[in-house]
């Protein structure tokens, strides 16, 4: 559980969960879901994002792709 400041809430609990996944020297994935406890209707989505790491040029270079999404859980008039 990790507490989140937002803009509008003074706090909010939060649930964060992380995958990491190494291939060797070439890259890296971090992916990572967060769910928001206490802001409304935070039940029925999570922002899930995925950063990519790869090296490029025999590791001369790094190029960092970053994903976002917002998954929908429940159905809501928002969506």
């Amino acid at each position: 559980m990790k507490i989140c400041n937002l803009p509008g809430l003074k706090q909010t609990r939060g649930i964060k969960i992380q995958k990491l996944k190494r291939f060797g020297s070439k890259g890296v994935i971090i992916q990572t879901s967060t769910r928001l406890d206490d802001v409304p209707m935070g039940d029925t989505f999570s922002v899930d994002d995925c950063i990519i790491l790869r090296s490029v040029n025999d590791g001369e270079s790094i190029i960092v792709e970053v994903y976002l999404e917002i998954k929908y859980m429940k159905y809501t008039l928002l969506k």
